[in-house]
């Protein structure tokens, strides 16, 4: 019995240690309920962050990076770590976890970076080459974000402090790449000089593939901007007009529907669906536009899942403190600083350590010996001669002759206009000040509707280079037969035309590439897009008599009504009108929009008319109509009936070889002929007909009976050659003579 008893415990040990490892295995079904201990020991990341903080952090297999300058205030920061099936997500459905949860821990107000941050997360390397979704939770829902995934590192941007895990799909769903919007936001930063915006408007961009948007339904079609604080948005409406738009209360959120037409331009593209948001930056309250804002672009399949892209957009100040001002002869000996703006007109001379921090400008015959250094900007013009070490970092300008001997170290911008001779070990570090051109003008203005032969005209602030900006100047949709350029104002001005008819009803975007440059070599700054909608063309809205109709009449005058009034003239030739193969005749007149055809002589009864309009008909702007078009109507046809007979009804005293002829008033289907002729004579009646099917002659094949009275009756059932029954039923009847007995 102790062998048995050891045993089965054994046994049950095995069926703990089973147990135990089942609900560690990445993607199991079951939870296990962790000591308190972990659940302690799950932040990896606890301290104070602030706005100078930049933080490089790694931990396992995760990793994390915060700029310096992303957060805006100072808060204690707290990343947990909860491992694989501790906790349900709600998505267990269909996904399988492989990663831990992270969550960001912060205070409300903290939530929200001003720029975005990254972080790692390390997946198992079979893993990492399946089909692998990164979901992010915030305000307990989820949606997913795109990634990046490079030796089996799972790379995320984010710009909210909320919650992340990698997941797999339980079943392999294609095109699941194709679902994520793509956002661009131009400019991502919003410069304000004084009191003004530095630029007129803020560009938002939504890509959504079409294989991305036939799982979706169009109300699933967000954007969401979201601030620290209240704020409005001035958008550009269709028509131009600003619409002011204010955030929710705390979370200060503003959600608009991109299926919103009056806010939100579609551009289709082959394959994609463009979404264009702009936001006016000249009717903007300033105090109102938040320091920084978050955008997302959300699409919600018809599974509810939420695939998501997002950006930051932040508002940046320019401004100049402090000023030093020298106007004549200023002589330092020693160490001189300056911080702020330091200004000398006329003689400077600065021997030894010479410091200014912020703006310095000296205008004549500048000198230093020594060590130089100026922080920020700093603007020479005429003789600027410096001798041993010179720094600049910043801006740094020199106009007329500039001479370094040493070593000349810039950091930043550093501009020189005129001659500048360094001697010994020159170093500049940054990139040169660069001018931008300016579109200062467009016509016809953004959103506008436009004619399908419409030009642009787009004028620059300086002479362009003509091969430049014509190659960096496009139209989508693409324009097939292409563009015309021309240029005016000193090359100042480009006109484009294209070269035939823009697509009716369509919505074209203009594009300059910032590639485009004057002749000096001054590129535009961003591209420029501006959009436009062509008007719809002219069609032929109704007909008189409409098409299908029957029973018109033989006298009518054919009408064709169209959306605008026709271009005289431009009818001739185009419009046909016949009965089977025969061209009926008539005369055409204009009138304002319509095109009236009357005929020559009356339509034939009972006849199908079929009215055919040509292509190159054009309404009066010269814009061709939408044609070919053709439409058939049938006129009417006569009461059928039989109008008369012969003999006449009652006649008496007729010859025994008597024939009977009954008169209809159209054609007669002579195969629907239904009749009776009573009583009926001997060797029956012979029909035949004359005056083309309209005169029926009724003969007895034999001789009539004396001093009988015969009865001929024309049923219902007899049609005419255009399908009408006979009105009623026709009678007609004599009486033929008596016999004659022979004289003995």
């Amino acid at each position: 019995m102790k062998w048995l008893h050891n045993r089965l415990t054994i046994f049950g040990l095995l069926l703990v240690i089973i147990a135990a490892g089942c609900s560690l295995v990445p993607g199991g079904s079951g939870y296990s309920t962790p000591e308190q201990s972990e659940i302690q020991g799950g932040l990896i990341f606890n301290q104070s962050v602030g706005p100078d903080s930049e933080i490089l952090f790694t931990a396992g297999d995760f990793s994390m990076s915060i700029p310096r300058g992303a957060v805006e205030k100072n808060f204690l920061l707290q990343v947990r770590k909860t491992p694989i099936n501790f906790a349900s997500l709600g998505l267990e459905e269909n996904y399988v976890q492989i990663s831990p949860l992270y969550s960001f821990l912060t205070p409300e107000h903290a939530k929200l970076l001003k720029m975005p941050a990254s972080i790692t997360i390390g997946v198992d390397s079979i893993l990492a080459a399946s089909h692998l979704l990164v979901a992010e939770r915030l305000n307990d829902k989820w949606r997913f974000l795109p990634f990046s995934i490079a030796n089996s590192q799972v790379s995320i941007d984010f710009a909210e402090f909320s919650e992340f895990v990698v997941l797999k799909r339980k079943s392999l769903e294609p095109g699941t790449e194709s679902a994520f919007p793509e956002l661009k936001i131009t400019p991502e930063e919003v410069v304000v000089t004084g009191e003004v915006f530095a630029s007129d408007s803020v560009r938002i961009e939504i890509l959504c593939r079409d294989d991305g948007l036939s799982n979706s339904s169009p109300e699933d079609l967000q954007l969401e901007f979201l601030a620290p604080s209240a704020f409005e948005l001035s958008f550009i409406a269709d028509d131009g007009q600003i619409s002011t738009q204010k955030s929710s209360p705390a979370p200060h959120r503003l959600q608009i529907d991109l299926q919103n037409r009056k806010l939100v331009k579609e551009i289709a593209g082959s394959f994609s669906r463009t979404y264009l948001v702009s936001l006016s930056l000249k009717n903007q309250d300033r105090n109102k536009f938040p320091e920084f804002m978050q955008i997302t672009a959300m699409i919600k399949n018809k599974n509810g899942s939420v695939f998501a892209d997002k950006a930051t957009i932040r508002k940046k100040y320019r401004q100049e403190t402090g000023t030093a001002t020298s106007t004549g002869t200023s002589t330092s000996t020693g160490t001189s600083t300056s911080t702020g703006t330091s200004t000398s007109t006329g003689t400077s001379t600065s021997t030894g350590t010479s410091t200014s921090t912020g703006t310095s400008t000296s205008t004549g015959t500048s000198t230093s010996t020594g060590t130089s250094t100026s922080t920020g900007t700093s603007t020479s013009t005429g003789t600027s001669t410096s001798t041993g070490t010179s720094t600049s970092t910043g801006t740094s300008t020199s106009t007329g002759t500039s001479t370094s001997t040493g070593t000349s170290t810039s950091t930043g911008t550093s501009t020189s206009t005129g001659t500048s001779t360094s001697t010994g070990t020159s170093t500049s570090t940054g990139t040169a000040t660069e001018i931008f051109t300016r579109i200062t003008d467009l016509s016809p203005a953004d959103g506008s509707s436009i004619k399908v032969n419409n030009t642009w005209s787009i004028k620059f602030d300086l002479v362009m280079d003509r091969a430049k900006t014509e190659a960096a100047t496009t139209l989508q949709p693409p324009h097939a037969p292409g563009m015309i350029f021309q240029w005016s104002d000193g090359d100042r001005t480009m006109t484009v035309t294209p070269s035939g008819e823009l697509a009716f009803a369509t919505t074209y975007q203009l594009k300059v590439a910032s590639s485009a440059e004057s002749t000096a070599g001054n590129r535009l700054q961003n591209d420029f897009f501006s959009s436009f909608t062509t008007a719809t063309q002219t069609v032929l809205s109704s007909k008189n008599p409409t098409d299908q109709e029957n029973n018109v009449a033989t006298d009518t005058a054919i009408e064709m009504i169209f959306s605008r009034n026709i271009l005289s003239g431009s009818e001739t030739g185009k419009v046909n009108v016949s009965s089977g193969s025969v061209n009926i005749s008539g005369s055409l007149a204009v009138n304002e929009n319509r095109i009236v055809f009357t005929p020559d002589n009356a339509l034939a009864w009972g006849s199908q008319i079929s009215v055919s309009l040509a292509a190159g008909i054009k309404d009066s702007e010269g814009f061709a109509i939408e044609l070919p078009r053709t439409f058939t109507f049938r006129t009417a046809v006569p009461v059928f009936s039989a109008t008369s007979a012969q003999p006449a009804d009652g006649s008496t005293g007729l010859p025994v070889t008597q024939s009977t002829e009954i008169t209809f008033s159209s054609p007669v289907n002579t195969d629907s002929l239904a009749y009776s002729y009573l009583p009926l004579p001997s060797g029956g009646v012979s029909a035949t007909w004359s005056n083309g099917n309209r005169t029926l002659s009724l003969a007895p094949v034999n001789r009539l009976a004396h001093s009988q009275f015969y009865q001929i009756t024309i049923n219902t059932g007899t049609r005419d050659v255009y399908g009408s029954n006979l009105q009623s039923v026709y009678s007609t009847g004599f009486t033929t003579r008596p016999a004659v007995n022979p004289v003995v």
